[in-house]
């Protein structure tokens, strides 16, 4: 699983279209991608690990033997900023 933080930043054009493709990269490896804004964070914490929790505990992206798949460092590296 992934877990994004989208600040005000994510609002830029570029910083969208990385953030679309990243996306694109990791689920098409078999993981599950979750975003969460700024204001849910502060404001609501609670829900956040709720959802993550929930996340885990049904993930289908794990593998069969109940390991986490894994993606290239080098691949998501090439989505930072600069």
């Amino acid at each position: 699983m992934a877990v994004e933080y989208n600040g005000r930043d994510h609002l830029d054009p570029d910083r969208a279209r990385r953030d679309v493709e990243r996306e694109a990269y990791v689920t098409a490896a078999g993981w599950t991608m979750l975003r969460f804004g700024a204001y849910l964070i502060i404001r609501h914490p609670d829900l956040v690990a709720a959802r993550v929790r929930t996340t885990l505990r049904h993930d289908p992206t794990r593998s069969s033997a109940g390991q986490p798949r894994t993606v290239s460092p080098t691949r998501w590296n090439s989505f930072r900023s600069e």
